[in-house]
């Protein structure tokens, strides 16, 4: 009796892990609750190895290859209505790859939503306008004048302009424009942003370059980015044998000049 019993539990378990493991074919985001409640998946399957969360009551198949877009989607899912994905998330999903996949997704949230602090997530309270943003997958994103402000805006100043110079390197908004609208404003922070958009050089080709220039013109120094490098020319050996010939028939005529001049 007893070895039957012991025989039912591991069949039991078994079948448990089973159940845990062998999952439906998910999409690449879903809601939790709502897979739950639609029969989708159980409540074991979504505390299992089989599904990864993302966010709050938001999953992924745990062989889902992690992008911070796929990040960027899932928060877009779970934060309340009126929020923006803005700043290095926003330049990223632009295609300028500001952010790694385990980097916090940058938002904007009204004043007036109710948004307590989430792990993942860098959020900024602040008024934004209609015109700020457009929509993008299930939520929105700023547009990218509203980006190019938040990637200034209380940031240390050679990540500012690093990130600044990348996007307008990109093509994906103009120098001039960011110029004026910084000059518009008065957002906390205004001032060093302005300062920033004046050291930009979209003619920098990295990240670090960016930054190295800022640290030196705040150091007192004048640096240009290099925007092309020049071979050495090499000297082919006829050549090189020309020109000691014509150097060894230099020294002859200049040798029986003064000997000339001595007698």
């Amino acid at each position: 009796m007893w070895i039957a019993c012991g025989w039912l539990f591991d069949l039991h378990w078994l079948l448990l892990q089973f159940a845990l493991v062998a999952l439906p074919p998910l999409p690449p985001l879903l809601c939790g609750s709502e897979a739950v409640a639609c029969g989708v998946l159980t409540r074991a399957q979504l505390r299992g190895t089989g599904v990864r969360r993302l966010c709050r009551d938001v999953y992924t198949a745990s062989g889902t290859r992690l992008t911070h877009e796929l990040r960027c989607r899932a928060v877009a899912m779970a934060l309340p209505q009126g929020t923006v994905i803005t700043g290095r998330s926003a330049a990223t999903l632009r295609g300028v790859r500001l952010c790694w996949p385990e980097d916090d997704v940058q938002v904007l949230a009204p004043l007036e939503a109710r948004l307590g602090r989430r792990s993942g997530l860098d959020v900024r309270r602040t008024a934004i306008a209609p015109d700020e943003w457009e929509p993008w997958s299930n939520g929105r994103i700023a547009t990218p004048l509203r980006m190019a402000l938040d990637l200034l805006l209380a940031r240390p100043l050679p990540d500012a302009v690093a990130d600044l110079d990348a996007v307008l390197r990109a093509g994906k908004v103009g120098r001039a424009a960011v110029a004026q609208m910084v000059a518009e404003r008065s957002d906390n922070g205004i001032v060093l942003a302005r300062r920033a958009v004046e050291l930009t050089d979209p003619r920098a080709e990295s990240l670090p370059e960016s930054k190295m220039r800022v640290h030196l013109v705040l150091d007192g120094l004048d640096p240009c980015p290099s925007t092309g490098s020049r071979t050495p020319a090499v000297a082919s050996p006829a050549s090189i044998s020309r020109s000691r010939s014509t150097s060894s028939r230099s020294s002859t005529t200049a040798t029986g000049a003064t000997a000339s001049r001595g007698r």
